[in-house]
């Protein structure tokens, strides 16, 4: 009897031994996706804790002369979701968040990392929308969206735009002007840094008098990218923000210089027989939305410094904020729409003629591939994304004692099982 108990004390200490020296391992290639580029040989490459970051990173590791790398020695847990992170050119570059425990104890994460760029004439604003949201205690309120774009052509396979830089060292990426006295602008949280494949720990924005500032640097998106019928490729940044307008004269001045290339640019109100002053903008008529009928004024192709007046007499335009998600909503899809055309039109104003790419004769059916590969990226990056943060405050239910432990592995199996399918389809689409 002695003997079995032993025996059985033997066997239990030795699993655990077991389970406490098992360890994970992380490889992968960090990759210049600029052609012509600097070396990936001996890069600094850093493994940290994807939903919750690590006050430090848990493994380390540099890359040999074709840009490999492997990370060793990480412990195991039922909580493993991993960035791999590679700083350069002034970059912290992150990979796809990758799953590591003891079921999964290696995993892939690749790192595409480019040069550096100061040229924004490769930014495009793919669609600038301005939603009149209704007007209290006399101010207007505005909301403002942008989706913008680094588009890079096949034969330098693009850079990151960094912007300049300005007071203090930091780079400015994005200057966007804001309408003359415009108040308590609050700048609204979009898809973050890691989402666009890069990491920083300081304060993304900077807001003046006249203009706010980003400070996130934008990863290239290829032209092929825009062509292509999978849900990979496609870097673009979301810019979203409200404020406060007060009459002067009677009016709400709107108007602004544009910063950037933009290919749609519109103003939205329920009202159609609003007071509307712009001459630049077409009446595009009335679009139903949400069984209610909207009124937009839009313009296309618009060149960087062209002056925008766009001025309303005050009135009541109320907005509902349901209807609003719909909106915003269409018109990201229709920007999905012209994204194509967009990269075929800086491409084609830029490189000379012999070396120009054949535009499609089919815009219809490009577009439409466009749209759809767009919309599939979306939905993909949101929900992993969104996976990632679920299994986070899933871990915290459960050390916080809120639910069960059936219940606790039952859900987070769930919900890793999904992110590992879903980050594979990204990774394979973007290879």
């Amino acid at each position: 009897m002695k003997v079995r108990f032993f025996a059985l004390l033997t066997c239990l200490f030795l699993c655990q031994v077991a389970a406490l020296a098992a360890k994970g391992v992380v490889r992968g290639t960090v990759t210049n996706g600029t052609k012509g580029g600097g070396s990936v040989e001996g890069l600094e490459v850093e493994l940290w804790t994807h939903a919750t970051p690590s006050k430090k990173p848990l493994a380390t590791a540099q890359t040999d002369k074709a840009g490999r790398f492997e990370l060793r020695n990480i412990p195991l847990s039922d909580k493993g979701v991993y960035e791999v992170r590679v700083n350069y050119g002034d970059v912290t570059y992150t990979s796809d968040p990758v799953v590591l425990d003891a079921k999964t104890p290696t995993a892939t994460a690749p790192v595409t990392v480019y040069d550096p760029s100061t040229d924004a004439s490769r930014l495009v604003v793919v669609m600038h929308h301005i939603r009149l949201m209704g007007i209290h205690e006399g101010a207007l309120q505005v909301g403002e969206r942008m989706i913008i774009l680094n588009v890079a052509d096949s034969h330098t396979g693009g850079r990151t735009f960094m912007g300049e830089r300005g007071d203090g060292g930091r780079r400015k990426v994005l200057r966007l002007s804001l309408p003359q006295g415009a108040q308590n602008v609050v700048v609204k949280e979009e898809r973050g840094a890691a989402m666009m494949g890069t990491h920083t720990e300081e304060s993304p924005l900077e807001l003046g008098e006249d203009n706010y500032v980003e400070m996130l640097p934008i990863l290239p998106t290829p032209l092929e990218a825009l062509h292509s019928d999978s849900p990979g490729g496609i870097k673009a940044r979301t810019v979203a923000y409200t404020y406060e307008l007060q009459p002067r004269g009677g009016m709400y001045d709107l108007s602004r210089s544009l910063d950037y290339r933009t290919f749609t640019f519109a103003v939205l109100t329920k009202d159609p027989t609003l007071p509307l002053q712009a001459p630049l903008l077409k009446d595009g008529g009335a679009m139903p939305i949400n069984n209610q009928t909207w009124h937009i004024y839009q313009a296309e192709r618009l060149e960087p410094g062209i002056n925008l007046e766009i001025k309303v007499k005050g009135k009541d335009i109320s907005v509902s904020e349901q209807g609003m998600a719909w909106v915003m909503a269409i018109l990201i899809f229709a920007a999905c729409i012209v994204g194509v055309m967009i990269g075929t039109r800086v491409r084609r104003g830029s490189e000379p003629a012999s070396r120009r790419e054949p535009v499609p004769t089919t815009t219809k059916s490009v577009s439409k591939s466009a749209s759809k590969r767009a919309a599939r990226h979306v939905s993909l990056e949101e929900e992993r994304e969104s996976l990632v943060q679920e299994i986070a405050a899933l871990d915290d239910q459960y050390e916080a004692g809120e639910i069960s432990e059936e219940e606790y592995q039952r859900e987070r199996k769930a919900k890793k099982h999904r992110l590992v399918e879903l980050t594979k389809k990204l990774q394979k689409t973007a290879s």
